[in-house]
């Protein structure tokens, strides 16, 4: 858990630089200034930056509306915030090797809202949530099934042995059939 908690704070103190810099680059400040200051390139100060504003978009979207009187506000707020983009499913390996006998390293079910995901059963602590229901009426159609390609000497239905049932046709064969000669080393002979 210490991995998870180290990773929140990294996120939470990028967050922080990433609106610092959108501040900066609200008040003038060049893409190339603010990369030059932090020793980073122009494309991690501008993919930042467009972290920044994205956060500050889910923010505004998802705080209610304060200018109205009354409280209620044209857009219903959503039931639930929305989750940081650092939080994410900590994996659960079982302590001996991973195989598919294994035994689950949980022994029972994990805690509610635990962001643990335990690897041989596939169990997590937000299985119950409600973003995790299936909807049949908008689950996608499943994919058809490919129909198996037909190999090169089945394609051609002329080929004389094909049609007969009887053993495929051999490299004279098909030379007399295609060029409508027997062979080269005949017609020579017969030349001669």
């Amino acid at each position: 858990m210490r991995t998870t908690n180290r990773n929140r704070v990294t996120g939470e103190l990028l967050a922080l630089r990433d609106a610092e810099w959108l501040r900066l680059r609200e008040e003038g400040m060049s893409i190339a200034e603010l990369a030059e200051e932090a020793g980073m390139s122009e494309r991690h100060v501008k993919r930042a930056l467009s972290r920044a504003r994205k956060a500050e978009e889910d923010r505004f979207r998802d705080a209610p509306d304060a200018t109205s009187d009354e409280g209620d506000s044209s857009e219903p707020a959503s039931a639930a915030p929305r989750t940081p983009w650092w939080m994410e499913l900590v994996p659960l390996f079982p302590v001996t090797s991973f195989t598919p006998q294994s035994e689950c390293p949980h022994r029972g079910p994990l805690p509610e809202g635990s962001l643990l995901c335990c690897m041989v059963c596939s169990a997590s602590g937000i299985d119950g949530h409600p973003a995790m229901k299936r909807d049949p009426a908008t689950d996608p159609r499943p994919e058809p099934k490919s129909r198996p390609k037909r190999r090169a000497d089945e394609a051609r239905s002329e080929t004389p042995a094909k049609e007969a049932g009887s053993t495929p046709e051999t490299r004279r064969q098909r030379r007399f059939r295609v060029f409508g000669k027997e062979s080269p080393r005949e017609d020579a002979g017969r030349a001669a």
